[in-house]
């Protein structure tokens, strides 16, 4: 998005930034060091037995404004009395530079949320039982 805004504002590859552009940008890069701390399971459900993957089911939520769409992929499985969540998939885009309005954002994050369902199917081998969009 940083980038995209500095699109829109017609500045070329070898002028400065404004003031307020560099400080987000700084803001973002101060980011960095903290990427280290993110821990992402590997496993969807660590210590789940066979039975935890017969009632499968994928929930898939999409959200979209004027800056961008996105969506996000979760495995849902019941084991008895527990449920357990795991995030499968996500993909975010930003906004074309063409304006958009709000509905028709939401319909792109809604066809990027079949294609990845999609995606997941052909992707795992696991009996999906239901599909939530």
């Amino acid at each position: 998005m940083l980038v995209q805004d500095l699109w829109r504002s017609g500045l070329q590859w070898d002028e400065e930034m404004q003031n307020e552009d560099f400080d987000k940008w700084v803001r973002w890069t101060n980011l960095f060091p903290k990427i280290s701390e993110l821990q992402i399971p590997r496993c969807y459900f660590n210590s789940a037995r066979p039975t935890t993957y017969k009632k499968l089911q994928v929930h898939i939520f999409t959200d979209a404004s004027d800056k961008g769409y996105g969506c996000a992929v979760y495995f849902r499985s019941e084991d008895g009395e527990e449920i357990r969540c795991a995030l499968a998939i996500s993909k975010a885009k930003v906004a074309p530079l063409k304006h958009l309005s709000i509905p028709r954002m939401e319909l792109e994050g809604a066809v990027l949320g079949a294609r990845l369902l999609q995606n997941v199917r052909v992707s795992h081998s696991y009996a999906i039982g239901e599909c939530f969009l």
